[in-house]
């Protein structure tokens, strides 16, 4: 899931709040290979074919609403932080005399 969300680098507020890539079955599959979960818990199987089955199951489609709502609401929060920055630091310097902002000058 972490794969589909912006980097939060990414995230202004200066644009409009992020939002999430549409999660794709061939590319998760695909990227087993490199960064799947064999590569840390030891657990010799057909991951691929573990994964596929539980993407027919009636179970997947729940779970990946209820973790895209989750990431939903983090890059909201994330967004909401970034705005309150921005307007925290323009408050700052409207309120601070311009020798304190440019360091004593």
């Amino acid at each position: 899931m972490a794969s589909l969300m912006p980097l939060q680098r990414n995230i202004s507020p200066y644009k409009g709040p992020p939002t999430l890539r549409q999660f794709d079955i061939d590319e998760f599959v695909h990227a087993l290979d490199q960064a799947g979960p064999q590569l840390t818990s030891g657990v010799k199987g057909d991951w691929e074919g573990l994964y596929r089955k539980f993407f027919r199951s009636n179970n997947f489609e729940g779970w990946l609403y209820h973790r895209q709502y989750e990431v939903n609401q983090k890059l909201q929060l994330l967004h909401m932080e970034a705005l309150c920055q921005a307007v925290s630091i323009r408050t700052y310097s409207y309120n601070t005399p311009a020798n304190k902002v440019l360091g004593g000058v």
